[in-house]
């Protein structure tokens, strides 16, 4: 007998003993949106597909909300209202894998992906993914509307009121609450004051636009919401620490690329103001 043959079954006894790893967890939030065709049909599929799926542990969905359509745009055809729900699950799934899963249920349910603001016959959002921020061609998690969108924030309360947003630092029901204050308004950071004033003028909304740090610190406390209009391009330090700041207020944010010109940062700021609004 050699050594071999007298280790081998003591390794395999050892082997055998030790814990097997579980499958890492991860608390998500989903938001599902649907405007076309049985859209409480497409909800129970969906809630179906989730409950049937093994890396799913546990589901609990919101109760369902009617909902008008945010287009950003007075000019667009009018569409019908939406059907609005969140599902709250721990997965065992990665974070690529979730939003795969979710990609195949869409297009399950006939998602034709032709305009953003369009109507759809289902939408399926990646909100939240435990307290992990991740910006990628793919996906950006939180999903970087959700902070002020009423729409996803009220029946998300039915589920996740004490979910943290990891940006903001804020739960869920802290969210809802500060859009609930009164005399607040929407800051502007951006460093092109032309660019900025050709989108406020076109805006019924009380708009405070900055430029610098001080400006920003002497208004932040009564904003709603912190909009950054962001030329890559052109970044100077004061530029820098200004949108240091912005991007780190505690509350509901949103970043425009000027890049996407004067036409769509007006469409996500009308859209943004939009969803604001009390349902």
């Amino acid at each position: 007998m050699n050594e071999q043959d007298v280790l081998s079954p003591f390794f395999f006894y050892f082997i055998c003993l030790m814990p097997t790893s579980s499958p890492r967890k991860a608390d998500a939030l989903i938001a599902f949106g649907a405007n076309e065709g049985d859209c409480e049909a497409a909800l129970q599929k969906t809630l179906q597909v989730f409950e049937n799926d093994d890396c799913i542990l546990e589901l609990n969905c919101s109760e369902s909300i009617s909902t008008q359509a945010v287009t950003g745009s007075e000019n667009d055809s009018p569409q019908n209202g939406y059907l609005n729900a969140v599902f709250r699950v721990l997965t065992t799934y990665k974070i690529s894998e979730l939003h795969q899963c979710m990609i195949a249920i869409e297009k399950m349910l006939g998602r034709e992906r032709e305009h953003r603001w369009g109507p759809r016959t289902i939408d399926l959002d990646l909100l939240l993914f435990g307290d992990l921020q991740l910006e990628s061609a793919e996906l950006t998690v939180p999903h970087p509307r959700m902070s002020f969108r009423r729409f996803v924030l009220r029946p998300a309360l039915d589920v996740a009121a004490d979910m943290v947003h990891p940006v903001s630092g804020m739960t869920l029901q802290q969210l809802v609450d500060h859009l609930d204050e009164d005399d607040r308004h929407v800051v502007l950071a951006a460093k092109d004051t032309e660019f900025l004033r050709s989108i406020v003028e076109n805006l019924e909304f009380d708009i405070h636009i900055v430029q610098n740090v001080e400006e920003f610190m002497a208004i932040a406390s009564r904003a709603r919401i912190v909009v950054t209009i962001i030329d890559e391009s052109d970044h100077d330090q004061p530029t820098e620490n200004l949108f240091r700041f912005a991007t780190n207020f505690a509350g509901p944010t949103l970043r425009i690329d000027q890049t996407v010109g004067l036409k769509n940062a007006e469409k996500e700021m009308r859209a943004a103001i939009e969803a604001m609004r009390k349902l």
